[in-house]
This record gives structure tokens, C-alpha cells and sequence, in this order.
């Protein structure tokens, strides 16, 4: 497979202390923000996520994922739609593709074998 670690993503209940503690006490750099909600620090070769908890995340009666607070986001630059396909055929719990508006990557989640979440994001054809 052709990935490579892009982003370490944690889930926060308190957006605004994770912040601060990220970007003054480790001194990182934003990169991107979403005020109060997502915000995404350079931490050298890879990248560090806060993402604001919501309900979504913690109410299991969807039948959602139930994820820790962690989730390792890998990009790839091979075909996302037969990556998924090669991780359904080994077994490996994943959701269906997807993207936001405005949002310039494809993308799939997943659980390893222990329950940890991770992501998989392969940028959009222009």
C-alpha cells in the first residue's frame, strides 16, 4: 500500500486549553483553524489535529464508530476506491468514502484490529 502519516488527530472536550497548550507551551505552528471547532498545528514531518468532541462521537446508539480520542490520518496517492476495496477484502472494519464541501480530499475511515481509529485521505482530481 502507498501510505504515509500525514496527520495525528486527537478529539478534545476542552477546544481552547488544547489549543493553547499546543501552540504556546510546544510553540507549534497553526496551519489551518476552524475557530472552536478544528485546528491543525505543524509538529515537523507530520501534522497535529484538535478536533472539537461533539455527539456524534459519543452517542453509540447510531451504531457509529466508537472512537478513542485518537485517530492516525494516512494519505495516499494511489486510488482511494481500491484501497477501500483491498482493506474490505482483508477483513478490515471501514466506512464508506467520503468528503466535505470545500474539503479537497476524499476520504475513508477505519478501526485496526484493537478498536484505534484511523483515516485515510487522498487529495481530489482537479
Amino acid at each position: 500500500m502507498h501510505l504515509k502519516l500525514d496527520t495525528i488527530m486527537l478529539f478534545v472536550a476542552d477546544f481552547e486549553l488544547m489549543k493553547h497548550f499546543y501552540q504556546h507551551v510546544f510553540g507549534f505552528a497553526i496551519l489551518e483553524e476552524i475557530p472552536s471547532e478544528w485546528i491543525l498545528f505543524s509538529a515537523g514531518n507530520a501534522k497535529i489535529g484538535l478536533h472539537k468532541i461533539g455527539s456524534n462521537y459519543t452517542d453509540i446508539s447510531n451504531n457509529s464508530f466508537i472512537e478513542s480520542n485518537t485517530k492516525i490520518i494516512f494519505e495516499t496517492d494511489a486510488d482511494i476506491h481500491q484501497l477501500h476495496t483491498i482493506l474490505l477484502t482483508k477483513g478490515v472494519a471501514v466506512k464508506d468514502i467520503t468528503s466535505f464541501t470545500n474539503y479537497p480530499y476524499l476520504l475513508f475511515i477505519g478501526q485496526d484490529p484493537e478498536g484505534n481509529m484511523f483515516q485515510v485521505i487522498r487529495k481530489k482530481e482537479q
